[in-house]
């Protein structure tokens, strides 16, 4: 299955497309385009588990979605750095949790298992070329 992810930087949403159901769903937020996408296909009996758990699922996202997430995902480190341990402890212990990073060093989240072979992307059976189409003008 190949789902396609565009962020429209003039309206600032993300539309998320699914070819084989023809249907473009908008939203104003990554994660919740993301939880909406995974009720969808969950309803509509597109996947069996969650979107985190289903391998056969490509996604295509395009450089200025790409962009958007490493951005965020920047702007939280730092924040996360930048609160030093009394918000980031608060929050910690309040959840029960540990405000080192070994434990998710240790549990191998962090290490790099590999490399990107040249099909990864869009390769084999894609359907990107079709999906792109939707947007095109």
């Amino acid at each position: 299955m190949d789902i396609v992810v565009k962020h429209d930087p003039a309206t600032d949403e993300y539309k998320f497309y699914e070819p084989t159901t023809d249907t473009l769903l908008i939203s104003g937020s990554i994660g919740e385009g993301f939880a909406e996408l995974n009720t969808f296909l969950l309803s509509h009996g597109l996947i069996q588990a969650d979107i985190l758990g289903s391998s056969d699922i490509q996604y295509h996202i395009d450089s200025d979605t790409f962009r958007v997430m490493v951005k965020s995902n920047v702007d939280l480190i730092k924040r996360l750095q930048g609160a030093g341990t009394s918000e980031f402890k608060t929050s910690s212990d309040k959840f029960g949790g540990s405000t080192g990073n070994s434990d998710f060093a240790r549990s191998g989240l962090l290490s790099k298992k590999g490399g990107f072979g040249r099909n990864e992307f869009g390769g084999g059976k894609s359907k990107f070329g079709k999906s792109d189409k939707k947007w095109k003008n």
